[in-house]
């Protein structure tokens, strides 16, 4: 294909964002980030093939794996359990690991037969047992604290999974030359000061924390792979949740016209060469991709490097590889971090250098300095 004047026009490469968030968005003093795992059209797995990858590696867990819940060794304990009423399952996970639930369990339904029940009660439905989740974790507290030989391989167990989502990265990062990009990465966007997103002002005015986090995200994305030169196009895949719908003033689920508006406040501020598209918004239950699982995953491990107020880039850059199994840096020479609030405006309005930049948005004890870092970076080199 020519354009007028002969010149080959450059092929569009397309991009497949799938975003998850974490943390209590109602919550202004909570730590909350969105996160999304990016995958290149041509090497996008099947479903089946990483929903049998991931259940070859843990048989038997409830699907869709929920990151949340893989983190409490009393829930997988009873899901280990219930797992092994099928007998292939259960000669899979091992007799040490059966008796180490089984004596956990016992051990809670000595003090606390009435919720127990009601939580097994979900898993047999199919359904997260929420309203339990710091029941879990007090139940595990007095397991832990009795010294209990039933601690060392539940916690074992619960690695297991962690491995597993993590170790979907390996093949999709391999399939490049060395010194080519790969054709996988993630991203994050969290806040300078917790909160800052729901106050947002400026071209990310979307009337909701969440979603002005999503397009602090999406615009990130669209940054790094504009790094690269040509054409390229990103998908947006999101998971549902409720969001603020500001004109209503209530809370609804996320539906594809919200996600619609926010690819249209970034537009006007997209690389050139570089088009954002509303592709999908999916509930996060029954069979849901397997790449939403990972990008629920990946949102889970993230925040927990991203909540650190004074570590540094590199240092928060450094536990989001280590969390994901996936090095951030590879993709792009510039940071997959990405934060709203001043750190956005600086981002958005540039340095021409790095003591300028660093005199516009200084390090404070209440601001992040990871995002102050990244913020610096982007802003001069813009």
């Amino acid at each position: 294909m020519k354009d007028r004047r002969g010149a080959a026009v450059a092929k569009l490469a397309r991009w497949h964002l799938y975003i998850d968030e974490s943390g209590h968005f109602d919550d202004p003093q909570a730590h909350a980030i969105v996160a999304g795992v990016l995958l290149a059209d041509e090497v996008v797995p099947s479903d089946a093939a990483l929903r049998r990858t991931l259940e070859d590696a843990v048989p038997g867990f409830p699907w869709p794996w929920h990151t949340t819940w893989i983190n409490a060794p009393m829930w997988v304990a009873l899901a280990t359990l219930r797992a092994a009423a099928d007998a292939r399952a259960a000669e899979r996970i091992g007799p040490q690991v059966l008796r180490a639930a089984t004596e956990a369990v016992e051990f809670v339904n000595a003090f606390a037969p009435a919720e127990l029940q009601a939580v097994r009660a979900r898993l047999e439905a199919g359904e997260e047992p929420k309203a339990y989740r710091a029941h879990l974790d007090q139940w595990w507290a007095r397991v832990c604290s009795g010294r209990r030989a039933c601690v060392a391989p539940l916690e074992q167990q619960v690695q297991l999974p962690i491995v597993a989502l993590q170790r979907l990265f390996e093949p999709l990062a391999a399939r490049c030359e060395p010194g080519e990009r790969p054709p996988v990465t993630v991203f994050a966007a969290g806040e300078v000061v917790t909160g800052d997103a729901a106050d947002q002002a400026g071209t990310l005015a979307v009337g909701d924390r969440y979603l002005n986090l999503l397009a602090v995200l999406a615009q990130r994305a669209a940054a790094a792979v504009s790094l690269h030169g040509g054409r390229h196009q990103v998908d947006l895949h999101v998971l549902e949740r409720d969001v603020r719908y500001a004109q209503l003033g209530v809370m609804r689920p996320l539906k594809p016209a919200a996600l619609s508006t926010v690819v249209g406040a970034i537009r006007p501020v997209l690389p050139e060469g570089v088009t954002v598209a509303a592709y999908e918004v999916v509930p996060f239950r029954g069979n849901v991709s397997p790449r939403f699982v990972l990008a629920d995953f990946v949102a889970n491990r993230m925040r927990r490097a991203l909540r650190r107020t004074q570590e540094a880039l590199s240092q928060v850059e450094g536990r989001c590889s280590a969390e994901c199994g996936l090095d951030l840096r590879r993709f792009s020479a510039r940071s997959h971090l990405a934060a709203s609030g001043e750190a956005y405006r600086l981002v958005a309005t540039g340095a021409p250098d790095a003591s300028t930049a660093k005199a516009l948005l200084p390090v404070t004890p209440v601001r992040r300095r990871w995002a102050c870092e990244q913020a610096w970076e982007w802003a001069v080199a813009r």
